[in-house]
């Protein structure tokens, strides 16, 4: 549980571009929370989803951001270390969580905001 938790402590540092100290990541991430829930509002709203209510937005967060964190952190702790060409780094790295998140988390966003999928996964992808 220590590596998935380290691992995950890696990968957020990552997205968040490697803060230094704790006060500066916790603020970092409430930051992007925040942008990723208005910019929902804002593309979901411009995309036409119909159901974009604050408890929805909530829970589709609530379910596609540990969805996505958990297989990007499998896939860097279990695929990346076994793989030394550099090219299929970059796939794993990034092509592994983007095909969960059009497979797995944009499928479930569509049914909790019971909009088309084409206007879910543009939302997904944008914000």
């Amino acid at each position: 549980m220590d590596n998935w938790l380290k691992e995950l402590s890696d990968v957020l540092h990552m997205l968040l571009g490697n803060p230094k100290d704790p006060t500066s990541f916790l603020v970092l991430l409430v930051v992007a929370l925040v942008a990723l829930f208005i910019g929902m509002h804002v593309v979901g709203s411009a995309t036409g989803v119909p159901n974009l209510g604050l408890g929805r937005r909530l829970l589709a967060l609530m379910i596609g951001v540990p969805l996505l964190m958990i297989v990007w952190v499998a896939a860097h702790k279990y695929l990346l270390p076994r793989t030394e060409v550099l090219v299929l780094r970059y796939l794993i790295a990034y092509g592994i969580p983007l095909a969960a998140g059009m497979l797995v988390v944009v499928p479930i966003q569509q049914w909790i905001f019971r909009g088309a999928y084409q206007a879910v996964l543009i939302t997904f992808i944008a914000s």
